[in-house]
């Protein structure tokens, strides 16, 4: 059955350890489980269980296989503490996990000092009474240390407090001599104003009286001056008519000089388009001329052309009928000769004189294919 223990230091009123398990395991050492509240945002250090028992402290630090240092609010936590005191030795236990933060365990099996005190002799009374003692002398001496640092805190606040309440009177002080100092300054400037007002009254006098003269001097200088810019204005417009007068001489004579130059640039460009028509003009007749000439060439040239070509044809004529007619001449020659030779059979004679004629005819026949 879960138990809820609080801290000894009465600051920490909000943190509240629910025991559920504190047991001496075999072999492994004290467990120790249960549950924190009001540890929101805070870390542990190490935990140590410190063990009373036989007039002997034992301090055992947790084991780090369960990461006791990060408690969560309201959920499981678990640390175990290895040792070797034996259960029935046990009188005190406490829980270490803040420097601030220390919780006294019920012994286990929810034995409490007065049952054992008659089953014990009187030498573990005396240890367990012993025990007790240092226990409240230890709880006395974290009050006391707790007392003490708020004191401390107490009295550095209250030095806080004396040297602001010194800084405000030294402050006050100053505040007071600056506000006589002001005065003093404000007498002597109303004292000041006073006489300036004096001052400036009579020279504003002065000031009108200069004004007065000032503006019959503006006056009387702005006459001079329009007067100036009168003469000035008509200086100015005679400048003027000369200067347009003399421009426009220029213009009249540049007109003329640019009139003149385009009149002798167009006699120089009739003058050259004579020339250049007369250039073509002899051109034009050289060229009829070559063409007249190149005409009666090529006509020439064709005359004798045609002239060559009839001779040509003539000429051939004449040498194919020649051809032909020695021809003939030949194979008569020879078939006379034949006839009257008489060495040869009449028969065979023949036959020869036939074939003589064939191949001549068919030489003949070639000759005039040929030409």
């Amino acid at each position: 059955m879960s138990k809820a223990l609080k801290p000894a230091d009465a600051r920490m009123g909000g943190v509240v350890f629910e025991l559920e398990r504190f047991e001496l395991t075999t072999g492994a050492g004290w467990l120790l489980e249960g549950r924190w509240f009001g540890v929101r945002g805070r870390r542990f250090m190490r935990p140590t269980l410190t063990l009373t028992g036989d007039g002997r402290e034992t301090r055992l630090l947790a084991d780090l296989a369960h990461k006791p240092w990060g408690p969560e609010e309201g959920q499981p936590w678990e640390a175990l503490f290895p040792g070797e005191i034996k259960n029935g030795d046990l009188a005190e236990a406490e829980l270490t996990v803040a420097p601030d933060i220390t919780i006294a365990l019920p012994v286990p099996d929810g034995e409490a000092a007065g049952s054992k005190k008659n089953s014990r002799s009187g030498m573990e009374t005396l240890s367990r009474e012993i025990a007790e003692t240092q226990r409240e002398i230890r709880q006395s001496k974290r009050a006391l240390a707790s007392a003490e640092a708020e004191r401390s805190r107490t009295a550095a606040q209250l030095d806080a407090l004396v040297a602001e309440v010194a800084e405000l009177t030294r402050a006050g002080e100053e505040v007071q001599h600056e506000r006589d100092q002001t005065a003093s300054e404000r007498d002597a400037a109303v004292n000041a104003r006073k006489a300036a007002v004096e001052e400036g009254e009579a020279a504003r006098s002065a000031a009108e009286r200069a004004l007065a003269e000032r503006d019959a001097a503006v006056a009387a200088r702005e006459t001079a001056a329009a007067q100036r810019v009168a003469a000035l204005a008509a200086r100015d417009e005679a400048l003027s008519e000369r200067d347009a007068s003399a421009s426009a001489r220029e213009t009249a004579l540049t007109e003329r000089r640019d009139a003149l130059a385009a009149r002798d640039q167009a006699i120089s460009a009739r003058n050259a388009a004579f020339s250049a028509r007369d250039a073509a003009l002899a051109a034009c007749d050289a060229a009829a001329s070559e063409r007249d000439a190149a005409t009666a060439a090529r006509q020439e040239a064709l005359a004798e052309r045609e002239a060559m070509q009839s001779a040509s044809q003539r000429l051939q004529s004449e040498l194919t009928e020649e051809k032909a007619a020695r021809g003939a001449a030949l194979v008569m020659r020879n078939a006379t000769v034949a006839r009257h030779g008489g060495g040869y059979p009449p028969r065979l004679t023949g036959a020869v004189a036939t074939a003589v004629v064939l191949a001549i005819v068919v030489v003949l026949l070639v000759v005039i294919g040929v030409f």
